[in-house]
């Protein structure tokens, strides 16, 4: 079984990387995410907001693990699950792969809140495991890549945000003036 955890502060409000995050795909600064749709959405009590969000990415495994035949996909998609509290300013979310149940039990969580050191920045935490099922050895090789993939591609997310955070932020000065 492999895990990984990540952690980073964004020197920007919690508003600001909340929907940063909830809209930045598709984006041209990164190719393998090829779609994203909010398939739900409720509203709760107080300021409860609700999202289910089916995210479609190139199935971007070495080809050696894609001689199995239900790796062998040209896409993959995966379901997060979005809780956003607007008033205590918390975004905790969940994701999974879709369809691969009976091979790979893939968590991982994240959440958005005020960092401790400043209100006016926000912490992101991320954790997930992975664990394959029914490939002999070749599951430990799948657990470690993944492993390493997901945490490379979380320090890929964070930079993608903050460029994304900051062209906002430079767009809104601009029609403030």
């Amino acid at each position: 079984m492999g895990k990984f955890t990540f952690q980073h502060i964004y020197e920007f409000p919690w508003e600001l990387v909340t929907h940063t995050h909830l809209t930045k795909y598709p984006t041209e600064k990164e190719k393998n995410i090829v779609g994203s749709e909010v398939v739900e959405s409720k509203k709760g009590p107080g300021n409860l907001i609700y999202l289910k969000v089916v995210v479609t990415c190139l199935n971007v495994l070495p080809s050696v693990f894609r001689k199995l035949k239900v790796l062998d996909v040209p896409n993959i998609l995966y379901e997060e699950e979005c809780w956003i509290d607007t008033k205590r300013r918390i975004a905790q979310l969940k994701s999974k792969p879709l369809g691969y149940q009976n091979y790979a039990v893939l968590s991982e969580s994240s959440t958005f809140s005020p960092a401790s050191e400043n209100p006016n920045w926000t912490l992101f935490t991320q954790e997930g495991v992975i664990e394959m099922i029914g490939f002999g050895r070749m599951s430990w090789l799948i657990e470690v890549f993944a492993t390493k993939f997901l945490t490379r591609g979380a320090k890929r997310n964070v930079t993608i945000m903050e460029e994304l955070m900051k062209e906002r932020l430079a767009a809104f000065k601009l029609l403030a003036q």
